[in-house]
């Protein structure tokens, strides 16, 4: 039969056998062109799915993301604002207590925030359990 090769521009055409067998070639390269774009097609379908499935798990982790710093953050400065209240009734009657109140918001203040953030599913669970400590 014939090769997937392409026939030159300059090629003649001398009998009916060399016309068919062009005309093969065509529309073997006709049938190649179409498989080629259906598979591309899909593989193109796919990879948009998988894009959106990405960008869904995406969305949904920084959802969780914020909402966590927005608990996170919102206990961190109460937990502040009652050290700096204790240390400010400390320093106006029992200064014994100071340096243990400077040693809680030393200690507070060395803390990240973003090391309890290790897992994703912990985080989830910690924002779906009303009993959970912010």
């Amino acid at each position: 039969m014939s090769s997937n090769l392409p026939v030159g521009a300059n090629a003649a055409l001398t009998t009916p056998l060399a016309a068919e067998q062009v005309l093969t070639k065509i529309m073997d390269a006709v049938g190649n062109w179409q498989e080629t774009v259906a598979v591309e097609a899909t593989k193109q379908q796919a990879i948009a799915a998988e894009e959106a499935r990405w960008l869904a798990a995406i969305s949904a982790d920084r959802a969780i993301l914020l909402d966590y710093l927005d608990k996170s953050f919102d206990e961190r400065r109460e937990n502040f604002r009652r050290l700096f209240e204790e240390l400010d009734r400390a320093m106006s009657g029992d200064t014994a207590h100071v340096a243990d109140i400077l040693g809680a918001i030393t200690t507070l203040a060395m803390k990240s925030p973003f090391q309890d953030l290790k897992d994703v599913d912990t985080v989830t669970a910690n924002l779906n359990d009303p009993t959970y400590g912010w």
